[in-house]
């Protein structure tokens, strides 16, 4: 297998080459994302491993523009930070410069086959920030539906709540009035970074690994990464229900 191997830390680059050398594959190597992008278009990689900081960007930027280009590749990011800085979208198996060698064998083999792969760092991110996103997009869904005077809370050929219930709801405190005047504001804990967009779709994932090739859900990440807080309830009945599953 041919492994471009993106890292700007002259100790790991090396470390990593031998451990990938020693596995029987062919190693490319690059130490900034455009240096890494070059390599890629001159020759389809089987597979990539990028550091998170690189000299001229992040993974992120690198896997992004990879995929783009070539469609199904796997890609693993392994930083000396969290590893949920990666971003799932574009990054299949996210680790620490904590590996090991026998780790690294595996995340390999991982890439090599599409076998799911776990590690220690991954398995600390707990569900509450899936949960979390879950309640907010419920409040999204009722507080937009009685702005636009919805008869009843509905989307995805799913009714949720009748309006009356609804009013009822709000009337018991469980939801405030205010957000029936702006929905958006319900998303303030993604707007104020008390709830990170990316760690929330990065568990998503790893709870229901087919979400990562789900584009509708990845779509929904996408706008709320931009800060566009404007869905329909089709999207966000969507995004509850994948959330909630």
């Amino acid at each position: 297998m041919k492994i471009l191997i993106a890292e700007d830390d002259p100790k790991y680059a090396r470390t990593y080459k031998t451990w990938a050398t020693e596995l029987g594959h062919e190693v490319r190597e690059a130490t900034s994302v455009a240096g890494g992008l070059e390599s890629a278009m001159q020759e389809r990689p089987d597979a990539v491993i990028t550091d998170f900081g690189l000299k001229d960007g992040n993974g992120n930027t690198l896997a992004a523009k990879i995929k783009d280009a070539y469609n199904g590749i796997r890609i693993a990011g392994i930083t000396g930070g969290e590893a949920k800085n990666f971003d799932r979208r574009y990054i299949d198996i996210a680790e620490t410069k904590q590996i090991s060698r026998a780790k690294f064998s595996e995340l390999v083999d991982c890439l090599a086959t599409g076998r799911q792969y776990t590690s220690e760092e991954q398995s600390h991110y707990g569900n509450e920030i899936v949960l979390a996103a879950n309640i907010l997009f419920q409040g999204y869904v009722f507080s937009k539906a009685l702005q636009e005077g919805h008869e009843e809370v509905a989307g995805d050929g799913e009714v949720l709540m009748s309006k009356d219930d609804l009013q009822r709801v709000i009337a018991s405190g469980t939801i405030s009035r205010k957000l029936t005047a702006a929905p958006k504001t319900v998303f303030s804990m993604f707007d104020e970074g008390e709830l990170d967009v990316t760690a929330v779709y990065n568990q998503a994932c790893k709870m229901h690994p087919e979400l990562e090739r789900d584009a509708r859900f990845k779509g929904i990440f996408d706008k709320l990464g931009r800060k566009d807080y404007d869905f329909s309830i089709d999207d966000a009945v969507y995004a509850t229900k994948k959330l909630r599953e």
